[in-house]
């Protein structure tokens, strides 16, 4: 099961959603990752760029939230660390009433690795 929190910064909204599942954890330990999505939502029309470095400003403590969170289900993190090398990200453009282009959401998505301790051979 996939959990989705909504986090308001500074005014800006964002959305954390993240796996919770002991139902699913023995899918992600037998692949030995998952991932954790970000992803902020505009109230006004803004550029994709513009977008993107809101989201990268606040991605710190948005990490530090999802840390909060994973201690929220240890039956399931403790089995895995965050992984930053794997952070990827990008944007979803759209037109507003009067034809204007600007950034709908702007995301990212995070790994978690499965912890070597856990890892099979």
């Amino acid at each position: 099961m996939r959990k989705v929190e909504e986090v308001v910064l500074d005014g800006y909204k964002f959305t954390i959603t993240y796996p919770t599942g002991e139902e699913n954890r023995k899918l992600y330990i037998d692949r030995e990752y998952g991932s954790i999505f970000y992803e902020f939502l505009p109230q006004n029309l803004i550029t994709t760029d513009e977008a993107e470095k809101i989201l990268a400003d606040y991605f710190p403590k948005l990490r530090m939230e999802t840390v909060r969170l994973m201690r929220e289900y240890p039956k399931f993190y403790d089995y895995f660390d965050l992984d930053e090398r794997y952070l990827r990200g990008g944007s979803h453009t759209g037109y507003n009433d009067v034809g204007q282009k600007g950034a709908i959401s702007s995301g990212l998505s995070l790994d978690f690795r499965l912890k070597k301790e856990f890892k099979k051979g």
